[in-house]
């Protein structure tokens, strides 16, 4: 079984980088729907991430998800 997994991920001015699994869904269109929420959330308005930061969907295999 195949699941979406949305990232969230920051890179900071110095080269650091963190990432974060934001929400799991279990199809791609819920995946970028969870996206546009996680804009809205955080008070994003203009639909786009602010620079140094970015969320992508990654297709995983369940066995391989670690919550």
């Amino acid at each position: 079984m195949i699941v979406w997994a949305l990232i969230l991920i920051l890179v900071s001015g110095t080269g650091q980088t963190a990432s974060y699994l934001a929400t799991v869904s279990a199809t791609m269109d819920g995946c970028f729907r969870e996206r546009s929420e996680l804009l809205i959330e955080a008070e994003w308005y203009d639909g786009h991430f602010p620079p140094g930061s970015q969320a992508i969907c990654v297709k995983m295999p369940v066995k391989g998800l670690k919550l």
